[in-house]
């Protein structure tokens, strides 16, 4: 993308801009395996996340690819820019993506609901009616505005931590007798037995 590479993104946004091994640390997983293969494309090699500056940002930012590039050309003073529309094949690939980490987030959900943030809490975040909010959560894309989908997959994207939702549910019965001891519930062990 002319004018407008992903140091400048991670500038604007006041993100770490510092690379190891030439890749830089992705703002969605932490890790450094960023890559700017300076095209105008980029990609992480943990998450997953690809595309370009416009869609970096949209994310970053929690806004529709369209804000994001009337934003990033006013900002860069970038001349006009032609944007391609995707193709079929890319827009099914996104759905597909979307749909994934949906089926992930349900899990997050479900998993921590005895004792991290629950649906009702990002439900507020988003401002969405509980209604909207179970509408994007079970991946019913045909029923919500672009607009509102891109939003708040973003908004999850940045904050559900599904790197340690895999973590604790690798621990087993483990990651349950922590949880057992740190809650205090050790006594109330005894009814079950």
């Amino acid at each position: 993308m002319v004018g407008i590479d992903f140091v400048d993104i991670f500038n604007l946004c006041g993100l770490n801009t510092d690379k190891r091994r030439g890749n830089l640390c992705c703002p969605f997983c932490r890790k450094w395996s960023f890559t700017d293969y300076g095209d105008g494309k980029a990609h992480c090699h943990s998450c997953k996340w690809s595309g370009n500056a416009f869609k970096l940002y949209a994310a970053l930012e929690s806004i529709t690819y369209e804000e994001a590039r009337e934003h990033l050309i006013k900002e860069f003073k970038i001349g006009r820019i032609k944007i391609r529309k995707k193709t079929y094949e890319e827009a099914y690939d996104s759905v597909a993506s979307d749909l994934d980490f949906l089926a992930r987030a349900r899990l997050y959900f479900e998993f921590y609901k005895h004792r991290r943030r629950n649906k009702k809490y990002y439900q507020d975040k988003l401002d969405l009616s509980r209604s909207h909010f179970s509408k994007i959560i079970n991946g019913d894309f045909d029923k919500v505005s672009k607009e509102m989908w891109i939003k708040s997959l973003s908004y999850l994207r940045q904050t559900l931590d599904l790197k340690q939702l895999e973590a604790d549910l690798n621990k087993g019965v483990n990651y349950w007798k922590d949880s057992i001891k740190e809650e205090g519930l050790l006594e109330q062990v005894n009814k079950f037995k």
